[in-house]
């Protein structure tokens, strides 16, 4: 796959079925805009990662095509690659932080 071709997942995503309200996108930078101007055709709210763009203008671009709609529009940030936060989702449950260290 090229660095900015859509994966055949999202191909068939893009259809969004009637009962779907929420659209959760976890793909490469460079597809976020497209994912958000068609999730605000389709009439859905959207979770991106950040960032929401990799250009001020394409950012401008899903901001334009939502601020008409009533939808919700959101950019996150996961930290589920950050190696401290990897160390304590691999701790045993209730193992106080302070007692861990990283090496």
């Amino acid at each position: 796959m090229k660095a900015c071709e859509p994966p055949r997942v999202w191909v068939q995503a893009a259809r969004f079925r009637d009962c779907e309200e929420l659209l959760v996108s976890c793909l490469p930078n460079c597809l976020h805009v497209s994912v958000a101007i068609t999730a605000t055709k389709a009439k859905r709210h959207i979770y991106l990662e950040k960032p929401l763009a990799v250009t001020l203008q394409e950012g401008q671009a899903v901001l334009q095509a939502r601020k008409s709609t009533s939808l919700m529009a959101v950019v996150g940030f996961k930290h589920r690659f950050n190696a401290d936060c990897v160390l304590i989702a691999g701790t045993p449950a209730g193992m106080p932080i302070r007692s861990m260290t990283r090496t």
